[in-house]
This record gives structure tokens, C-alpha cells and sequence, in this order.
């Protein structure tokens, strides 16, 4: 990748995405059973916020209960939607950082890469059995949104690269690819793909 490739990348990532910073995760003494009240939800959303313990919450919200009466589904589908949009800062910011210290093409493609696995991950957040309608549909296009700005502005800011080596490595790994949501991870912490589709660097 050369200096001028370099550099669209690092400006569009600078100039692109939001820094956020993270914040402790809370304690909680019923952190280990499924939510049902809003109170068990608000542990929940706030641990999943903060990231890091992906499989164990999903795994809970799937048995939890959601009180969806006119008077609660606004503010939980707020706080579902603002946990969503802050996890999708948090990748923001990591492509941010892989894009800035990238070398050569196999960088940019591996941080790419690695970015859409993120998203795959959250879209197992919006698909979760236990959201009613028309919520999985609303987090759905969040993802969706967010992933086809991302691609769109990374590929306008490849226009600067005359040799056209910049934008190829972009189309062909874009980031709004295959957002399938990814199997529960092993136990070595490594989520698996569902589709069966082969992600080549």
C-alpha cells in the first residue's frame, strides 16, 4: 500500500469514526440468571455495552422475558437501540485503530475482515428470540445502516489511490458483507461462521 493509499485510509478513519470510552461493567447480584424486569434488563444491556462476555449474556437473554406493555416498550426499545449504537462505536473505534497502524493491503484486509465479524456478532443482539416485533427488524437496519455507511465512505476516500489497489482490496472484502449472525464462540473464544462462506485475507 503506498503513502497516498495510507493516508486516505488513516483520514477517512479519523474523520469517520467516533471515539468512546468504555466504562466498567456493573456487579450485579443476579448477573448469572435471565432477565425479566426492566431493573435485570438494565444490568444486562450495560453488561453487554461493555462487551467481553458476549456468549454467556446472549445465552441469558435467550430464556429472559421482556414486559413489552405501552408504558415500558418505548424505553426498552430505546435502551436496546442506544446499547446497539454504542457496541457499534466500540467497532468504529477498532477499525479506526487497525486502519491507522496498517502497513499493506493484507492489513487492510484483515481489519476489514475482522470488523465484519463484529457486526456478524451483533447481529445475533438483533435476532435474539426474546425481542418482540417490530424490534429485531429496527436493530436489524441499525447494523445495516451503519455497515453501508462505513463501506461507502472507506471506498470514496479509496478514489485518492490512482493505482485502484486500495478500492479492489475494499470491494472485495466490504464490511456490509455477510452479516449472518455468527454461532456461539468455542471455548477457546473464537466465533465460528454459520454461512459456511470462506473469508479470504
Amino acid at each position: 500500500m503506498g503513502p497516498l493509499a495510507r493516508h486516505a485510509v488513516r483520514a477517512a478513519a479519523i474523520g469517520m469514526f467516533g471515539l468512546r470510552c468504555k466504562r466498567a461493567a456493573p456487579d450485579a447480584p443476579n448477573a448469572g440468571n435471565a432477565p425479566e424486569t426492566y431493573a435485570e434488563w438494565s444490568v444486562w444491556f450495560e453488561r453487554f455495552e461493555h462487551g467481553g462476555e458476549d456468549d454467556v449474556l446472549l445465552g441469558l437473554a435467550q430464556g429472559g422475558k421482556v414486559n413489552w406493555t405501552r408504558g415500558m416498550a418505548n424505553s426498552f426499545a430505546t435502551r436496546a437501540a442506544s446499547t446497539l449504537h454504542a457496541r457499534m462505536e466500540t467497532i468504529r473505534l477498532m477499525l479506526q485503530r487497525h486502519l491507522e497502524k496498517s502497513t499493506d493491503v493484507n492489513d487492510l484486509g484483515r481489519a476489514m475482515v475482522n470488523a465484519r465479524r463484529a457486526f456478524a456478532q451483533l447481529s445475533r443482539y438483533a435476532t435474539l428470540s426474546c425481542w418482540p416485533d417490530p424490534l429485531p427488524a429496527q436493530l436489524a437496519d441499525m447494523i445495516r445502516q451503519t455497515t453501508a455507511s462505513i463501506q461507502k465512505s472507506l471506498l470514496e476516500s479509496a478514489a485518492s489511490d490512482r493505482t485502484g489497489r486500495l478500492a479492489k482490496i475494499l470491494r472485495d472484502n466490504p464490511i456490509d458483507r455477510d452479516l449472518a449472525p455468527t454461532t456461539m464462540a468455542t471455548e477457546n473464544g473464537h466465533a465460528s461462521q454459520t454461512s459456511g462462506r470462506c473469508i479470504l485475507l
